[in-house]
Formats: C-alpha cells, structure tokens, sequence
C-alpha cells in the first residue's frame, strides 16, 4: 500500500500476546434447614507480554496485574418464602489494542490510539429477590457498577476534519432494574403480570481537539414494561390473550435531548378442537408505536388462520391450509430513538398469503430381540 508517497509494507504488521498465570480460589460454605449460604474469592496473577510491529515500528511491552472475582450468595427459606441475596464482582482488563500506544493512521480521518496508562476496570453486581409460592409473587432487585469503566474519547481536530480516538478510564456508569412478576392458576384460568422499570446512567467523552478538557456527556434512561397475561383452557381448546406497555424516556445533559417512546401490544391467539379430527387455529396481533420521530405508518395489524386435518390410523399425517396476513397490514418499518440518536430500518415483507402444507411423522420403532 502507498502511504503518503511510500511504500508500506502491511503484510509484515503483526501481533502477539505471550500470558502466564495462575489461580488460587478460597471458598466458603454454610447450609441448613432455613439458610444456605456460600461465598469465596478468586485470585488470578498473570503476566503478560505484548508485541507488535506496525509500518516499521516495534513495541515491547510486559503487563503484571491480578484478577480478583469475590462472589457471595445467602438463601433463606421458611413458610413457603424464599430470600436469596447475591454479590458478585470481577475484574476486566484492558486488550493489547487498547494499551499498546501506537497511532493507527490507516484511516486518516480517525486516528487511533493506545493508551498504555489504561487502568483495568472493576465491576460490582448485586441482586436481591424475594418470592412467596402460595401467593405466586416474585419481587427482584439488581444493581450494577462499574469502578473505572472504559470509554472511547474522541477529539475532533478542526483544521483536518480528523477524529482522534483513545481509550481511557472514567467512572459513573451504572445502572438499577426492579421486577415484580405474578403468576396464578385458578381452575381454567391462567392469570399473569409482570412488571419492570430500569434506570441507566451513561457516561461518554467527546469534544473537539482545541478543548483543554474533554467534556463529559451524560445520558440518562428510564425504561419500563408491564405485560398482562390471561389465558382460559377448556377441554376444547385452548385461548390465550395478553397485553405489553413499554415506555422508554432518555435525557442527554451535553444536546439537551429528550426522547419519550411507548410502546403497546396486543394479542390474541386461539384453538378449537373439530369433529372429524379438524383443528381449528387464529391469532391476531396489534403493535403501535408513539412517540419521538414516530407515526401510525410504523402500526402493524395481523391476523392469521389456519385449518388443520389429520388422518392416518395414529394420525402421524397433516394437511394444514393458512392464510396469513388476512388484513394485508403487515409491516417492517422500524424505528428507535435516544438521546444519543435515531434510527429507521425497512426491509421488504411478504405480506397476505395462503399456503397449503402437508406434514408426516415418521415413528420407528426398535424391535426387541426374543431368545
């Protein structure tokens, strides 16, 4: 390849990653009849050495560090509760790509760099859940951080238009999720809820090359999801019916964007039991889509119905007659926003249709040797 008017020799680029560790793990366990609890720490020393040649240039570089992962769990049990509470934390280090301090000028309008002073990042999980089997409830908790997270700073240089991008360490990322979810079954009847919200807290980097510090932009999301699930099952059949509300907020503090997004769907689907061996089956479904940068183009109404036949002395044999997409409404437009960005995908569908199938189940069966 000609780079700059020279001749550049890309097929002698090369890296390699020589690694040398051990691991020592100290565990700890305590059970009975009400709790049942476990914990321990991992411990990985390594040694690892890099090397790499690009364009003409060589780097050496030897890297010691450890890896820590402590874990810790506690389960009580008594009239038909369950507590379970959860911590696990582990160490990420940095790649070879990240650390070397090479500049990458393939592309010179983003330029990459190493940054050997990169420091490994740790990353704290907690979890608490509490569930009652009479009742069917379930109650979840989970929280997440990550202590020197990476994150790509990016600088703009404005003379050549170039990007600068390096790796570097920042802190803030974390997130916090709570669930309920409910269950019962009452005679025929099949009742469900779960519900979900989630809080994420985003940190990034990017500012133009001529800034004496590089400014720090936050996202802030708020996501949730409520489903109802309902479902009736006779000696006849069977009919399920269920509903899903999704909203999704997101604020950047850098653009002073704000998104809001929901998200709904319904849904039903059905089976009936014929005389003559007939099946009977149909489900419909609705989704829309409201909020920033979106309209009703992007709504999706189906409904689909298909009869079955099945003959034959153990009725291995089906003939199976569909029409999809009665309404002719099928979609593939989707849409996403953020306060990071938006987006939009389409991709050709087929939409109504019929379709006849025939199936046949094949059943060998083994004889048995009679001496």
């Amino acid at each position: 390849a000609r780079t700059n008017g020279m001749w550049v020799d890309s097929l002698s680029n090369e890296s390699r990653l020589n690694s040398l560790g051990q691991e020592v793990k100290l565990t700890l366990s305590y059970d009975s009849e009400q709790i049942r609890a476990n914990g321990g720490l991992t411990l990985q020393p390594q040694r690892k050495r890099f090397h790499q040649r690009y364009n003409g240039e060589t780097r050496d570089t030897t890297l010691r560090h450890a890896d820590f992962r402590p874990m810790a769990n506690i389960r009580w049990r008594a009239k038909g509760m369950n507590v379970r509470l959860d911590y696990t934390g582990y160490t990420s280090q940095p790649s070879a790509e990240m650390l070397l301090a090479f500049r990458n000028t393939t592309d010179p309008l983003a330029i990459r760099e190493g940054n050997p002073n990169l420091k490994p990042t740790f990353n704290n999980l907690f979890g608490l859940e509490w569930e009652h089997e009479r009742l069917g409830l379930t109650l979840r908790l989970n929280y997440q951080t990550a202590l020197n997270d990476f994150a790509e700073e990016m600088k703009l240089d404005r003379k050549t238009g170039a990007r600068h991008y390096k790796q570097v360490n920042i802190n803030g990322n974390n997130s916090l999720s709570t669930n309920m979810a409910w269950y019962k079954q009452m005679g025929l009847w099949n009742l469900g809820l779960d519900c979900s919200m989630s809080w994420r807290h985003e940190v990034l980097l990017n500012d133009d090359a001529t800034a004496t510090e590089v400014n720090k932009s936050i996202t802030k999301m708020r996501e949730g999801e409520m489903a109802l699930h309902c479902g009736f099952v006779p000696k006849w059949g069977d009919i399920t019916m269920g509903a899903r509300w999704q909203p999704r907020f997101s604020h950047n503090d850098d653009t002073q964007t704000r998104t809001q997004n929901h998200d709904f769907v319904f849904n039903l689907n059905a089976m009936a039991d014929l005389p003559y061996n007939l099946e009977l089956s149909t489900d419909a479904s609705c989704y829309l889509h409201r909020g920033t940068m979106t309209n009703s183009d992007a709504d999706q109404w189906l409904w689909n119905m298909a009869l079955a036949w099945s003959f034959l002395r153990e009725k291995q044999a089906t003939v199976t007659l569909s029409w999809n997409d009665i309404l002719n409404r099928r979609q593939s437009l989707h849409r996403n926003a953020s306060a990071t960005g938006f987006s939009e995908s389409y991709n050709p569908v087929i939409k109504s249709y019929v379709l006849l199938s025939f199936s046949y189940q094949l059943n060998i069966k083994k004889k048995e040797n009679r001496g």
